[in-house]
């Protein structure tokens, strides 16, 4: 009967021979910014449509509006420029989820773009002001003339009011629109994202 071999125990292991667990940023920020982007774009084909049937939807309610040609050609502008834009934080966010250094600097110059669209819309809104209150206070007066042959009251027209409604609502689109850009400029420029990323 043979004796039995003593058991050889393995040296231990430092600390450094473990596998570094891998980060889940990458996933987390990639899978966030997808839906962003696909939400976005979805936005602007949507958008796209109501800029272009407007005038026939209101015609549906009876009221009997037109667009001014430089409202109309600022819109789709902004609409396709956006638009591209979406579609460069579409590719970064699949970039992104690879872990592609081509990830994070699309998605850099995603942040910077869009916030400049962000300028420039609170700047078109400005210079388009006058024609919106116009455009605004028809809608209104039709509207009330219709109210009237139904048996109810109008509504006074106040121009104050409507422009600062117009104005409100381009801040508050503004703001929330640089929310996540903001956030995700930020988060990129870490040193530890940075340096991470160029591991990659």
């Amino acid at each position: 009967m043979s004796e039995q071999e003593p058991e050889v125990l393995s040296p231990p292991t430092e600390q450094g021979d473990m596998p570094e667990q891998e980060s889940t940023w990458p996933k987390t920020i990639g899978i966030i910014s997808l839906i962003y982007a696909i939400g976005g774009l979805l936005c602007q084909v949507i958008g796209g449509v109501m800029v272009v049937a407007s005038e026939w939807l209101a015609g549906l309610q009876g009221i009997d509006i037109e667009l001014p040609v430089l409202l109309k050609l600022m819109q789709g502008a902004m609409l396709v420029v956006v638009f591209v834009i979406g579609i460069v934080m579409l590719v970064g966010s699949i970039k992104l989820l690879q872990r592609k250094q081509s990830g994070t600097s699309l998605l850099k110059k995603w942040v910077i773009l869009r916030l400049v669209m962000v300028l420039v819309g609170m700047v078109l809104a400005v210079l388009t002001l006058p024609a919106q209150v116009e455009m605004q206070k028809s809608i209104q007066k039709q509207t009330n003339e219709i109210r009237r042959e139904a048996g109810m009251s109008g509504e006074k027209i106040d121009e104050e009011k409507i422009q600062f409604k117009i104005v409100l609502t381009a801040v508050i689109f503004s703001g929330v629109f640089t929310i996540y850009p903001l956030f995700l400029g930020f988060y990129l420029s870490r040193k530890k994202i940075t340096e991470e990323v160029q591991t990659w």
